[in-house]
């Protein structure tokens, strides 16, 4: 096992660069994951719910599944049931 370095190319606005919205997100994660301590798939529907059901609003409403181009509307709560059921 190993790493290895992919070189990443792009135009990034370098005023714009900030690594906030990641620390914002690794904070949000933290403070949620003391309750899921033994509870992995609820830690798992935790994420899917955050992911693709709850609005951001640093996204204009968007979920970070659909700002992410990976899903196309917002999904409910009854899509998540459909997952466990599966």
């Amino acid at each position: 096992m190993g790493s290895c370095r992919v070189p990443v190319t792009g135009s990034p606005v370098l005023d714009e660069m900030s690594t906030s919205h990641v620390e914002r997100c690794c904070l949000t994660r933290h403070m949620s994951m003391w309750r899921f301590t033994r509870l992995t798939n609820a830690l798992k529907l935790k994420f899917v719910w955050y992911n693709f059901c709850k609005p951001q609003g640093s996204l204009g409403g968007n979920t970070s599944a659909r700002a992410a181009g990976v899903a196309l509307c917002r999904w409910d709560l009854r899509w998540i049931r459909t997952l466990i059921n599966r």
